[in-house]
């Protein structure tokens, strides 16, 4: 098990390199959430007939339900509700406010907001998953944001917490690939 922290500098020592590398590490682990949750926008060719096929068949929104049926299986995205198929051993920031929650074929997300800055997230989500047997890959810390890693029975899991520049909120997100062995 490894585990990379990068401290908080003070303000002479403080290098933005640092930051800009763990900001890019963070925006290329949303990025792959995008594309793995909403993947059914992307276009595939046929083999047969070399022509592009559409990746979605339906979309249907029922309130604060967006169901979307892809050939590879439905994406169930829901407001303030987390997913049915959110595993039980993974738990749920207490002081936190559900904004969305996405159901897929090969994985489940959950986006939360909380006045709560990401140093207390860290540790709580650190103990949390200790407690529910998850391994810790990675844990890393700067100033305002946070990335965890974990894995645990084939499953993957990453969880950010980015505190917002534009208020005093914290965006917290939850991916975990292949949640369907708890």
């Amino acid at each position: 098990m490894s585990q990379i922290f990068f401290e908080k500098q003070s303000a002479q020592g403080q290098t933005p390199t640092r930051k800009r590398t763990f900001i890019t590490i963070t925006a290329v682990i949303l990025g792959l959430l995008v594309i793995v949750v909403a993947g059914y926008f992307v276009r595939k060719e046929s083999s047969v007939t070399g022509k592009p096929e559409q990746a979605v068949s339906k979309m249907q929104e029922k309130g604060k339900v967006t169901t979307v049926e892809t050939q590879n299986g439905p994406i169930k995205i829901e407001e303030g509700k987390v997913a049915d198929a959110f595993p039980k051993d993974v738990a749920i920031y207490a002081n936190a406010k559900v904004e969305t929650s996405t159901e897929a074929f090969d994985g489940v997300s959950l986006k939360l907001k909380t006045a709560d800055n990401a140093d207390k997230i860290t540790g709580f989500y650190k103990d949390k998953l200790s407690e529910n047997g998850w391994t810790e890959v990675a844990i890393n810390n700067m100033e305002g944001s946070s990335l965890i890693t974990a894995k645990k029975e084939g499953r993957e899991l990453v969880i950010t917490s980015i505190s917002e520049e534009s208020s005093s909120d914290t965006s917290i997100a939850i991916v975990i690939l292949n949640p369907q062995k708890t």
